[in-house]
């Protein structure tokens, strides 16, 4: 999730307030469990665990040659809920080791 200190943070059991969902060859990829999931986006809370870039990745196993990967990202357009909070998703795969 790409997020400002304004953006809520993802419910419980989520990825995003969208309801983002995430399969890789046919499993389901379960989202992290949030530090502070369901928090109101305030400029004075900071960000634990919401950003990619600072939190534990989630791991997934691959196969070797080809792997399937189905996100889906449902969304209707890309206006925010102000300009503090654009619509947007940023999504890495990385070799770890």
């Amino acid at each position: 999730m790409s997020r400002s200190y304004a953006s809520d943070t993802p419910q419980e059991g989520t990825w995003d307030d969208l309801y983002s969902r995430l399969w890789v060859n046919g499993k389901v990829i379960p989202p992290p469990a949030w530090a502070h999931s369901g928090r109101k986006g305030n400029l004075e809370s900071p960000l634990a665990d919401e950003g990619y870039s600072y939190r534990e990745p989630t791991e997934i196993s691959l196969k070797v040659g080809w792997n399937t990967v189905l996100i889906k990202l449902p969304i209707g357009n890309f206006n925010g809920k102000d300009w503090q909070n654009p619509t947007k998703w940023m999504f890495t795969f990385i070799p770890y080791q």
